[in-house]
């Protein structure tokens, strides 16, 4: 999958910060401007209940799980650098 492609996984617990809030769009402005996109998976209860009242939802795309977040990444051309040669 190409580093511009990021499915982040939210399971880390119940506790969120503003500052969590603050990464999480600044990593999407950030990423949506190089041309990438983030898919969150596996949002505890407590943050997508927390996503829902400041609107967020509506900003990321939610995934249950990672298979379904990495098939949801369509009209994507996954490009595989060559490999360099290595010398000793």
């Amino acid at each position: 999958m190409p580093s511009n492609y990021n499915p982040l996984s939210l399971t880390c617990g119940d506790f969120y910060s503003d500052r969590l809030l603050g990464e999480l769009i600044s990593s999407h402005v950030t990423v949506t401007n190089k041309g990438g996109q983030i898919k969150l998976i596996r949002l505890t209860e407590s943050l997508r209940e927390l996503m829902t009242i400041t609107k967020l939802l509506t900003i990321f795309d939610v995934y249950d799980d990672e298979p379904e977040a990495i098939g949801s990444f369509t009209g994507q051309v996954l490009m595989v650098p060559k490999s360099k040669p290595f010398l000793m």
